[in-house]
């Protein structure tokens, strides 16, 4: 098949079928063809933006697993430290001042870090399914 008639034949997909087809392509054995037709036209395959941003994020999350997960345990790591420093604040203030306050309640926020939090898992995710996808294929 040509790839004239690859884009024509996919363009007739309905989205979800297009979605699933070059995710599994892109996974799969057919990663030449799925980068072929990304590469052709990727806005006149079909996919709107939301699937092309999709299928970056699977893309990246499964090329960059070591760093994904360097940066989790990162997370981790300023998470715990964080509430260590702040286990130890709260317990000199309690002693200092005889108050009698819990670490928990005096936590701070960190909506930056539980953004990043959420986005590394969601990627961790898609790497661990890229990498039983790999395993599956050796098999």
């Amino acid at each position: 098949m040509r790839d004239s008639e690859m884009r024509l034949a996919f363009a007739r997909l309905d989205r979800r079928s297009q979605e699933k087809m070059l995710l599994s392509m892109h996974s799969g054995k057919h990663q030449e063809l799925a980068d072929a037709l990304l590469r052709a036209h990727a806005v006149c395959s079909g996919l709107d933006t939301e699937q092309l941003k999709r299928l970056g994020f699977s893309r990246i999350a499964s090329e960059n697993g070591q760093v994904i997960n360097a940066v989790a345990d990162l997370v981790d790591a300023v998470r715990k430290d964080v509430a260590q420093i702040t286990a130890v604040r709260t317990w000199y203030n309690n002693l200092v001042y005889g108050k009698n306050d819990d670490p928990s309640d005096v936590q701070p926020r960190m909506t930056g870090l539980d953004q990043l939090s959420e986005h590394v898992n969601a990627m961790l995710k898609g790497s661990q399914r890229q990498t039983h996808s790999e395993e599956k294929q050796a098999a």
